[in-house]
């Protein structure tokens, strides 16, 4: 998360899991809707994700975090974080925290999002 503020995509995502979608996802969130990070989130709960076999392989489980913080401008957020430890270590699946987003079919519920207000205006950071 400290690396998140004044980083490229490329830079940031290299750590997560899917590159590709938190590339998109950091597009979204900083360079299209201006939401910048603020301060460590905390986790409200949390929900085990089991690990998964599938026609293509195993999917691996981990856990989906409902987390709740304030952008660099101080915008409430609550959104969802999928986190893996298949090697032993954890690592964010997108790694983009303070979007507002949830997950689908999130064990958690998929009503729980708050989008924050941009950080450049008093527009809604809807995507």
């Amino acid at each position: 998360m400290a690396r998140a503020p004044g980083r490229s995509a490329g830079g940031f995502c290299a750590v997560t899991l899917q590159r590709e979608s938190c590339e998109h996802a950091w597009k979204d969130s900083v360079e299209e809707r201006c939401l910048r990070p603020g301060d460590m989130p905390k986790v409200i709960r949390s929900a085990v994700v089991p690990e998964k076999k599938t026609g293509t392989g195993t999917w691996d489980g981990g856990h989906v975090l409902l987390i709740e913080g304030r952008t660099a401008a101080g915008s409430r957020y609550v959104s969802q974080f999928f986190v893996t430890g298949s090697e032993g270590e954890p690592q964010a699946s997108l790694g983009v925290f303070w979007s507002g987003w949830g997950l689908a079919d999130s064990p958690l519920g998929e009503d729980l999002t708050v989008l924050p207000q941009s950080d450049c205006g008093d527009e809604p950071a809807g995507p």
